[in-house]
C-alpha cells in the first residue's frame, strides 16, 4: 500500500496481497485457458493482481474476494487447492462451464458465500454442499445434473 498525504489531497493505493498474487499465478499454471481470458494474470505491465481480469479485491485491504473461472479447464487440482487455501477471504467464485474435478477440499474457503456451477462439466463431490459446514448464501446450478438423493439431503 502506498499513501500520499498532501494539503489538497490524501490518497492511498491499495494493491493486492503478494501471497495471494502468487497463489493466483500458481492456480493459472494448473488451468487451460483456451480463450486467453486470464492473459492479464502475471503480465509484467500490470503487477497488481486486483487489476487482473476476472479477479476482484477488497478496496480497503487488497485481499482477493472474487474469482471468475468460467470457461477455463482445470488440469491440476493440486495447484488449485494450494491456491484456494492461500486466498482465505474469497467469497465469490464463478465456475460456469468449468471443466474438471471439484473436490471437497473446496470447503477450505471458509468465506465462500456465492458459487456458480452453471453448465458445470466435470466431476463434483456432492458432500461439499451437503456438509453442515457449508456457508453458501447463493448457489447457481443452471443446467447442472443433480441426483435426486443428493438434492433431498440438503
Amino acid at each position: 500500500m502506498g499513501c500520499t498525504i498532501g494539503y489538497h489531497k490524501n490518497s492511498c493505493v491499495i494493491k493486492c496481497i503478494e501471497s495471494e498474487k502468487q497463489a493466483l499465478l500458481t492456480l493459472k499454471s494448473g488451468l487451460l485457458d483456451y480463450h486467453h481470458q486470464l492473459s492479464s494474470w502475471g503480465d509484467e505491465e500490470e503487477e497488481d493482481c486486483c487489476k487482473w481480469s476476472r479477479v476482484g479485491c477488497n478496496k480497503n485491504s487488497g485481499h482477493v474476494v472474487r474469482l471468475d473461472l468460467r470457461l477455463v479447464i482445470r488440469i491440476d487440482w493440486n495447484n488449485m487447492y494450494v491456491s484456494f487455501s492461500s486466498i482465505t477471504l474469497l467469497n465469490q467464485m464463478n465456475l460456469t462451464s468449468f471443466g474438471g474435478e471439484i473436490k471437497s477440499s473446496l470447503k477450505e474457503l471458509q468465506n465462500l458465500r456465492y458459487l456458480d456451477l452453471s453448465l458445470f462439466d466435470g466431476t463434483f463431490d456432492t458432500k461439499l454442499l451437503a456438509s453442515p459446514d457449508a456457508i453458501l448464501e447463493e448457489l447457481f446450478l443452471a443446467s447442472f445434473t443433480i441426483f435426486r438423493a443428493w438434492l433431498l439431503s440438503i
